[in-house]
């Protein structure tokens, strides 16, 4: 919670135990989608529907980069998310698909390879 939202609101909230609404929390960076419990199942859909539509292989590497870099500087961590995108994700069957389907102005056709 301090590396989302800072060392000395998340102190306040944890240590008081104060209760704050969903548009605050969103304010604050630790909810991403504030809806109500009816428009939850809808917003999920949503959200798992634009990711369907995506690499599973790329998206996983991009995850891999995310969570090497997370409480990193950039200088501790390029050379690690460089090794990533360079000698797995290009290397891969939807990475050049990808690039293949950008230069045909095609929907790519994901394998998920």
């Amino acid at each position: 919670m301090p590396l989302i939202i800072g060392d000395k609101r998340a102190r306040e909230l944890i240590l008081t135990g104060e209760l704050i609404s969903a548009r605050d929390a969103a304010q604050l960076g630790l909810v991403n989608h504030p809806v109500g419990s009816e428009q939850l199942q809808a917003k999920l859909e949503e959200i798992l529907s634009k990711l369907r539509e995506l690499s599973s292989s790329s998206l996983q590497s991009t995850r891999r980069a995310l969570d090497l870099g997370r409480g990193r500087s950039l200088t501790d961590v390029l050379a690690e998310v460089e090794n990533i995108y360079l000698h797995e994700l290009m290397k891969s069957d939807d990475a050049k698909e990808g690039v293949q389907a950008f230069m045909e102005k095609r929907k790519p056709v994901w394998r998920h390879r």
